[in-house]
């Protein structure tokens, strides 16, 4: 998941593998005329302006065309093809930007912000870095890398990412959140609530924010906290059913006895998630729960 936005050069130059609308091409030999290159190049930066996307990126293929070594080119065609979820062509141009101009800073941010929207998380990392490497200034990419750091499951690498990008001065409701989610999963239950609320504080509809929480308080046996955050969740985003299952144990563990209100509860996640395939073993289990449940009502009704 990629949010941050790609870079691109001020005036729109970049190299890459040439790029149809049927994928990458291959370039013949030509002899390069770096003039009418810059000539394309111009054109397409003003297609640009215009909002005229696919015009921009064959103006930047006709620029590469002209001159294979045209780095501007290449990565400024990355870029579109990144805002147009062209993600394996953006790769290949912004892998060639990197081979034209290995101190191309804006070429490995690029590639590193593609290799991630990818799940290439081993080269987003090795991208991102090397931008870093290349300019320390440029604790914008920062919070991208943290979110690799935590997708990999290297907690504290993420924590202290986040930690270098709010003494930067860059947080928002992402950072707080990749610090809770670090904090989770390194058992520091207060420290991953504090922060995912200071997540809530910037963006009150992340339901993976709320769920979060939920998770940490019914793991502290905080029923009550716990089921409020899956509510909030779910009414969030109705396809994060977990919520549901995870609000039907909390309710459950809160009052055991309200067998009615167990069944619906249960019964509700099963409505939700048949049909899920990553929900199926749970669903067995919800399903085979309830009919416990109703014999508990039976029991509990025929005394």
């Amino acid at each position: 998941m990629v949010s941050q936005t790609i870079s691109m050069v001020r005036k729109l130059i970049l190299p890459l593998v040439v790029i149809a609308a049927t994928g990458i091409l291959t370039l013949t030999a030509h002899a390069a005329d770096p003039e009418k290159a810059k000539e394309f190049f111009n054109q397409g930066l003003n297609a640009e302006k215009g909002g005229k996307t696919q015009v921009a990126i064959d103006a930047y293929k006709a620029a590469i065309m002209k001159d294979p070594a045209y780095y501007d080119a290449y990565l400024n065609m990355g870029a579109l093809l990144f805002k147009q979820k062209q993600y394996d062509d953006a790769l290949a141009a912004l892998k060639s930007a990197t081979e034209k101009n290995p101190k191309g800073v804006d070429a490995f941010a690029n590639l590193g912000l593609v290799q991630a929207q990818l799940q290439k998380f081993v080269e987003a990392e090795a991208s991102l870095k090397t931008a870093m490497q290349l300019d320390p200034k440029r604790t914008d990419l920062l919070k991208s890398l943290a979110k690799v750091y935590l997708t990999r499951a290297n907690y504290a690498e993420a924590i202290a990412t986040v930690e270098q990008a709010h003494k930067a001065g860059i947080q928002d409701g992402q950072t707080w959140f990749i610090l809770g989610k670090g904090y989770q999963k390194t058992d520091r239950a207060n420290d991953a609530i504090a922060a995912l609320n200071k997540s809530l504080e910037f963006d009150s509809k992340n339901a993976q924010a709320w769920f979060a929480i939920g998770d940490i308080n019914l793991n502290r046996e905080k029923y009550v906290e716990a089921a409020s955050a899956f509510k909030s969740a779910l009414r969030l985003d109705s396809k994060l059913v977990r919520a549901s299952f995870n609000y039907a144990v909390a309710m459950e563990q809160n009052a055991p006895d309200s067998v009615n209100q167990n069944i619906g509860n249960w019964e509700q996640y099963v409505r939700l998630a048949r049909g899920n395939p990553k929900e199926k073993s749970n669903v067995d289990v919800a399903v085979n729960h309830v009919k416990e449940l109703r014999d508990k009502k039976s029991k509990m009704t025929s005394e």
